[in-house]
């Protein structure tokens, strides 16, 4: 994953999300801007809080990163699950 058919680390070597806002309480909606591989785009993921801790949870399409890898003998989903967990120290 690493490599240049996907997250390209030797010349992208972060992947930021920018909070935006947060909208509801124990369950909320955390809005913000993604930049991976340099490719900045709006996402809203869902959450729930657990005292300190924020646990959540969005979907992107790789594609929308310019990760375009296809192979017809390891097919892989354009979709990809982000699971997140935040500390409030």
């Amino acid at each position: 994953l690493r490599g240049p058919d996907f997250l390209d680390c030797a010349r992208f070597p972060e992947a930021v999300f920018r909070l935006l806002s947060v909208r509801g309480g124990k369950t909320a909606q955390i809005a913000g801007t993604l930049t991976l591989k340099g490719i900045a785009k709006p996402l809203v993921c869902q959450s729930e809080q657990q005292g300190r801790i924020i646990r959540g949870q969005c979907v992107i399409d790789r594609r929308d990163f310019g990760i375009a890898y296809q192979s017809a003998l390891n097919p892989i989903s354009p979709n990809v699950r982000i699971v997140f967990a935040l500390s409030a120290d």
